[in-house]
């Protein structure tokens, strides 16, 4: 799985292993993709797992991509990556009160040894995890489908040392813990959409990983999201992702040319050559059809430090189809930064060209037991209405087109779901669970 998400050969992929840095990410953004599109809207993808919270925003069924990545320390590298906002969210971010005597959550985390306190392997800081176990959105003995058992008591107590530090019950520094980590993935995805002229109020959240599918909810009702949906086994999506990515490659090249003397053939002579190796590249991993190729500009105004890319309509390039280039580069300043410089100089930065396997992968299967029995009923602390007792299904026990309305929780043996009060959910013949959320009452 490569970062640019689409796949590639073990053999040649060693021989440049930058392409694979965020690989795991590209994978959970490929399925969100995939089941997100059954929603029938633009998609914002929340994987939250155990350490990180990664985001992409897909509009008109196109992720976006950027040109470099940034690793620590301004660190850049350059090759072709979906755009990605990566935050310490996860299910095992460390809760703390810094010396100004506030709450914090993260970026420190308890990782997967010693783990959050509750999974008995020594760790002693209260993490989101024991948070979620103490207000009762998680199941000691159905974690992992319940191959692990949780300790309630180690991440009460963990909890409860935080709590004594400010001065408050553990139940309610179990409710701020979530509030925070929840209010720390909100402004990362305001970051990714409302600070570049997206409004995601017209946007569905998908949300998979581990821990998404439990804090999907409330930060969708923080954003004005209507529609939450979270696929099969949220927590194996990036998995799932990787195994029907499409055999995919991009050749990218750096290059200076300036809207005042740059021609179509010239253009075109670049794209070509990146086109034969793109295609070379794939014949030489079993494609034997035509692969689809597409191209993208990346470009900026002259002196500006950050691009945006622009996809060409053919390779074919003319004159004409150039300067309407540049003027959708334009349009695409103006909705981002609510302005343009009509007739400045406009640099084309990079040029990469993608070619992919036309042919589909067969998708496999998720099973279910559709019995929908009800597996239980727990007592569930929820921030707006206190203590109650919710009923419990099964994932797999739901049958398509059942629906139900919160508050309750969904089980699945890879992630639990929460459905807040008066949010109805809805299975799909795919088995991904839709959420409307509920409008807040004037």
């Amino acid at each position: 799985m490569k970062s640019n998400g689409g796949t590639r050969l073990a053999k040649e992929a060693a021989h440049e292993p930058v392409q694979l840095l965020l690989s795991g990410l590209a994978g959970g953004v490929m399925a969100g993709k995939h089941f997100g599109l059954e929603a029938g809207c633009d998609l914002i993808t929340l994987d939250m797992g155990g350490t990180s919270c990664d985001l992409a925003v897909i509009t008109g069924g196109h992720e976006r991509y950027a040109a470099q990545f940034d690793v620590e320390f301004g660190l850049p590298l350059i090759f072709p990556t979906i755009e990605l906002t990566t935050i310490g969210a996860g299910g095992g971010s460390i809760a703390w009160v810094d010396r100004g005597g506030f709450l914090r959550v993260g970026p420190q985390s308890a990782g997967a040894d010693p783990g959050p306190a509750c999974y008995g392997q020594g760790g002693v800081e209260p993490t989101v995890t024991d948070a979620n176990l103490l207000l009762g959105r998680l199941n000691p003995d159905y974690f992992l489908g319940g191959q692990i058992r949780l300790d309630p008591e180690a991440g009460a107590s963990a909890v409860g040392g935080l709590a004594l530090k400010m001065g408050i019950s553990k139940e309610d520094a179990a409710l701020a813990i979530i509030d925070i980590a929840n209010e720390n993935m909100v402004n990362a995805i305001r970051v990714r959409t409302v600070e570049v002229g997206i409004d995601p109020r017209g946007y569905c959240l998908v949300a998979f990983g581990g821990a998404g599918a439990l804090h999907a909810s409330a930060i969708a009702r923080r954003l004005k999201i209507r529609r939450v949906l979270i696929p099969p086994h949220p927590g194996l999506c990036s998995a799932f992702g990787a195994l029907i990515a499409d055999l995919r490659s991009d050749q990218v090249a750096t290059v200076s040319l300036r809207s005042t003397a740059v021609h179509a053939e010239e253009l075109r002579g670049h794209l070509d050559r990146l086109a034969a190796t793109a295609c070379e590249e794939l014949k030489e991993e079993g494609v034997g059809g035509k692969p689809q190729v597409t191209a993208r500009l990346a470009m900026r105004y002259a002196g500006q430090n950050y691009e945006h890319e622009i996809e060409l309509p053919t390779l074919d390039v003319t004159d004409s189809m150039l300067r309407d280039t540049f003027g959708r580069f334009e349009a695409l300043h103006q909705k981002f930064y609510g302005y343009q410089l009509a007739g400045e100089v406009i640099d084309i930065v990079n040029i990469t060209v993608s070619a992919v396997d036309p042919k589909r992968r067969s998708l496999p299967r998720f099973e279910r037991r559709a019995t929908g029995r009800l597996a239980g009923l727990r007592k569930l602390r929820m921030r707006s209405s206190g203590e109650l007792t919710v009923p419990v299904h099964h994932r797999d026990t739901l049958p398509s087109n059942w629906t139900g309305v919160g508050p309750m929780i969904i089980e699945d043996v890879d992630a639990t779901t929460l459905i807040e009060a008066e949010d109805r959910v809805t299975v799909l013949e795919s088995g991904s669970l839709v959420i409307e959320i509920a409008k807040e009452q004037p």
